[in-house]
């Protein structure tokens, strides 16, 4: 008999012995030689040998099962809570973001409807000077010194 044929006859008696031992729903430890280890519930893979049987584990008591169901429903309320919370704030802050926006553009709007009314009066104030006589050419070219740098201030920013 040749070493590989004798490795699968012990191998089988070994898993015939686990079948009549009640064993067969034990997990076996196998490692191969060069030190990996898989896992069976029959017969360790060819090349390795079974190091351990673990055995297997019993099933839940209906009462941690009853439990765990309970405790899995609280956790998805929770979940459910926190993406509820998450969307409501995020809807928050776009409201914030559009409210922002639109005060800004209003502002904006406002901005350049009063540089439009400046540059009317600072055309008017050009005009006025313009016409004016000698005595009130002083008055009007300070007028027309102080729109344009009221204008230059507030428009050209």
């Amino acid at each position: 008999m040749t070493a590989g044929a004798f490795a699968a006859a012990r191998a089988g008696m070994a898993l015939a012995a686990l079948f009549a031992s009640g064993a067969a729903a034990q997990t076996l430890r196998c490692e191969s030689a060069d030190g990996t280890v898989s896992y069976a519930n029959v017969a360790c893979p060819a090349g390795s040998k079974p190091v351990r049987i673990l055995a297997p584990v019993d099933a839940p008591a209906p009462a941690d099962v009853r439990a765990a169901r309970s405790r899995a429903q609280a956790e998805r309320q929770q979940v459910q809570a926190i993406e509820a919370r998450r969307r409501a704030e995020e809807q928050e802050r776009e409201r914030q973001r559009a409210a922002a926006a639109k005060a800004q553009a209003k502002a904006e709007a406002k901005r350049a409807q009063d540089c439009r009314r400046l540059a009317e009066r600072l055309g008017d104030a050009e005009q006025a000077l313009r016409r004016a006589t000698i005595a009130k050419r002083e008055a009007a070219a300070g007028q027309l010194d102080r729109l344009r740098s009221q204008y230059a201030a507030q428009c050209r920013s």
